[in-house]
């Protein structure tokens, strides 16, 4: 028996068509053939439910023009490659366009069979690996946020870094995160925005409702929601993910993005906004604790720089850390002079023992 291609090409086989087409059929790989140049002369029916496109749609069409542009020239480069070398193999992984516009990641293997009558193409096997290539990227996103954590303690340079990283793991076009001022929303940051709303007042827009409610929203399209407000000229944008963020259980802010040029947000992109805000949260809480700590520590130098007293801050160890300026009016020696020394080397020999004994009780007893 003999398996004919759609441009008659026969394949000889001892399993013959029925086998073929049981194979071609219902494989849940995409098996595409290009010529020489490029140009699909077959795709298996696996091609609708992977990417939502009939065959007939792509056989006679350049399948590069739907890779993601960034992949492309890469491409199209070791298309070339293997062209140039009978019996190739190569494979690769990149972007492709799905007909509802969202972009899916394959990862392929193509081989040169031109020199093999019964093909006299390349036949390329594609896989959807999208998921699989989400979650390694959202543990790297995750990763990079824990990192800008550890190192970043003022808020700008974080929210910064989350938005930035954000918009560059998942090519995302429009990003920005806003900061409660009384009852309005203030832009931090954002990246994509010709024009975007400096100010949202909270009782207006999404983000409004979003702070009102502490909810989260994913709008698939903000056609369907009165409340969107839109900020792009021309055909504008299409989905909305808003989060909110809390200090404390209260909502300080939002995380918010968006989507234009055919691109629809998803559940996906809502779980990935929620893992970043629940970061983001963290980082506002500890900002609010250094503020706090600083605070503290301003109004405290500024105490024991104006007393009249000698004020002393020792470790446990008894090693002076600190000496309030008063101590060169009343000792004669300079803060600096001191630091570093020991509770007792100035002290009287007669004082040594009852002294020692009142800064062990003070130790021993915190508070």
């Amino acid at each position: 028996m003999s398996v004919t291609w759609p441009d008659g090409a026969a394949v000889q086989g001892d399993a013959g068509e029925s086998y073929f087409r049981t194979l071609v059929q219902h494989a849940a790989d995409i098996i595409t053939i290009l010529d020489a140049d490029g140009i699909v002369r077959y795709e298996s029916p696996a091609l609708q439910q992977v990417l939502g496109y009939h065959p007939d749609e792509l056989v006679g069409t350049d399948p590069f023009a739907l890779i993601h542009p960034d992949d492309a020239p890469a491409i199209r480069d070791r298309f070339q490659e293997v062209v140039r070398h009978e019996g190739m193999s190569t494979s690769a992984r990149f972007r492709f366009r799905h007909k509802d516009g969202s972009w899916h990641w394959l990862e392929v293997i193509g081989t040169n069979l031109l020199g093999d009558p019964g093909v006299r193409g390349v036949v390329v096997n594609s896989r959807d690996v999208t998921e699989r290539q989400r979650q390694a990227q959202e543990r790297d996103l995750l990763d990079e946020v824990r990192t800008a954590l550890a190192r970043e303690l003022e808020l700008p340079d974080l929210f910064r870094t989350v938005v930035e990283a954000t918009a560059r793991t998942f090519g995302y076009t429009l990003v920005s995160l806003y900061l409660l001022e009384g009852r309005v929303l203030v832009l931090q940051y954002q990246v994509g925005y010709d024009h975007v709303a400096q100010r949202i007042p909270v009782t207006e827009g999404v983000s409004g409702r979003v702070v009102r409610t502490g909810e989260a929203v994913l709008l698939v399209d903000v056609r369907t929601d009165p409340a969107f407000i839109g900020t792009i000229p021309g055909p504008g944008i299409i989905s909305e993910v808003c989060v909110p963020l809390s200090d404390q259980d209260d909502v300080v802010g939002t995380f918010n993005l968006e989507s234009r040029d055919g691109v629809y947000l998803t559940d996906a992109d809502l779980r990935l906004m929620v893992a970043l805000s629940e970061h983001v949260n963290v980082a506002i809480g500890r900002a609010r604790l250094y503020t706090a700590v600083r605070r503290s520590e301003a109004r405290f130098r500024a105490l024991v720089q104006q007393a009249a007293d000698i004020i002393i801050v020792l470790d446990a160890d008894g090693t002076r850390k600190y000496i309030s300026p008063s101590v060169e009016r009343v000792l004669g020696y300079r803060p600096e002079e001191l630091i570093g020394g020991s509770l007792s080397d100035l002290r009287h020999p007669d004082d040594q023992t009852r002294a020692r004994d009142i800064y062990l009780d003070v130790m021993a007893h915190p508070g």
